[in-house]
């Protein structure tokens, strides 16, 4: 058991061996100093609307890891699934970033729909592989890797390069 212990630290994967032992609220170990502040934690411990986004609409994709981390103070989120989604999530619980693993689409009830339109118009057949909560709008990426930027009213702005 020692051993694979070594193992793991020495590839920087401390947190995710702990995390597959069932050890929650650890520090996670990293060579990064901007890893310090990040504790792997059970999903119950998130706040009430990040639980209920995730039951709402990953409710068939199991977390597999919940990892909290301070970001000047403030707590952030990031939720994987056994699918291989990340989610992360602010502070109080609200999603700022879903990302998909690769060629699949983020849950379409959660894509404003003028985005949804804009996509469906003019990208025919291309899913949204990942959705963006921004200061002033939404970054979307498809999935042949095409960056979009909306306002926050969802007007398409730009194809990000």
């Amino acid at each position: 058991m020692f051993m694979k212990i070594l193992k793991f630290i020495a590839a920087g994967s401390f947190a995710a061996f702990l995390a597959t032992a069932g050890a929650t609220n650890v520090y996670a170990a990293s060579a990064s100093s901007n890893d310090r502040d990040e504790v792997v934690i059970n999903a119950s411990q998130l706040p009430q609307p990040a639980r209920e986004f995730m039951n709402t609409y990953f409710a068939n994709d199991p977390v597999s890891k919940v990892v909290r981390d301070t970001d000047n103070g403030q707590y952030e989120y990031e939720v994987f699934t056994k699918s291989g989604a990340k989610v992360d999530f602010n502070a109080s619980g609200a999603w700022e970033d879903v990302d998909m693993p690769k060629s699949k689409a983020v849950p379409a009830t959660i894509v404003p729909q003028p985005i949804a339109n804009y996509v469906a118009k003019n990208y025919k057949s291309r899913k949204i592989n990942e959705i963006s909560v921004k200061r002033n709008g939404y970054s979307v990426e498809l999935c042949n890797g095409i960056d979009l930027e909306f306002d926050a009213n969802g007007q398409f702005l730009r194809v990000d390069r």
